[in-house]
């Protein structure tokens, strides 16, 4: 299991991100039986039940979904869960994208969401702390952790770009007709524009296409290997139950 450090200040966050070695964590890629014991075994860990989860079904999209316990067990569609209640799990499965916890312990909500070329180019961390403005954060309380996803040495786009805004300095011309995307340094980017302070942004290190420790369908598909997703969840707790 792999830690965000960024999170490693709030006790009261249960989190864990999955790795290869704990097994393929969606049905697309696997048998339903084989998934499922890989969710249980993983969540186990951290004393979570799957029954407590929501599960984002993601679209690819720019969409935020207020979530809480009546939808506990449930797939929601939507690249963005957001909370204010305790004992609800929230949780997604990637393979490149950046499984990003968005928290503001001053008010108790907290958001999972989804951060890959489509939602940064549709300017979703922007959206995401419009949410927590209307729930009534203050930004300067909010902490910004991104999970493992794919670095810009690894992820070269060939041809037209196919987005709606400028990406400036974050799609970097390599040869004739190539690109290389950093999404990690651009999430980043996107926070501190709408306010996040630089120093409560962490993007975790990992290239998840060098590192092995987890899956990547950018190096699924350039080596023909199998492929898989990896799971990211958390859960505020704060009654400590």
């Amino acid at each position: 299991m792999y830690r965000l450090k960024t999170l490693a200040k709030f006790p009261e966050l249960m989190h864990g991100v999955s790795t290869a070695e704990e097994g393929n964590m969606a049905e697309k890629w696997g048998n339903k039986e084989e998934v499922n014991r890989n969710r249980r075994r993983f969540l186990d860990k951290l004393n979570i039940k799957i029954g407590d989860c929501v599960m984002a079904s993601l679209e690819l999209g720019i969409r935020v979904m207020r979530v809480g316990g009546k939808d506990k067990g449930m797939y929601v569609d939507g690249d963005v869960l957001i909370t204010s209640e305790t004992g609800v799990g929230l949780w997604m499965v990637t393979a490149d994208c950046h499984a990003t916890v968005v928290y503001d312990p001053a008010k108790k909500i907290l958001a999972l969401a989804h951060l890959g070329r489509q939602g940064l180019d549709g300017g979703l961390p922007g959206l995401v702390i419009n949410k927590f403005r209307q729930l009534g954060s203050d930004t300067g309380e909010i902490t910004v952790a991104a999970g493992p996803g794919i670095k810009k040495e690894s992820y070269t786009w060939i041809g037209k770009l196919p987005f709606k805004r400028d990406w400036g300095r974050f799609a970097e011309k390599t040869g004739e007709d190539g690109y290389l995307l950093d999404t990690g340094e651009f999430l980043k980017q996107q926070f501190i524009e709408a306010e996040i302070t630089k120093q409560n942004i962490g993007v975790s290190e990992a290239d998840v296409f060098s590192d092995r420790r987890f899956f990547s369908h950018v190096r699924s598909v350039k080596n023909g290997e199998p492929e898989g997703r990896f799971a990211t969840v958390v859960m505020m707790n704060w009654l400590g139950n």
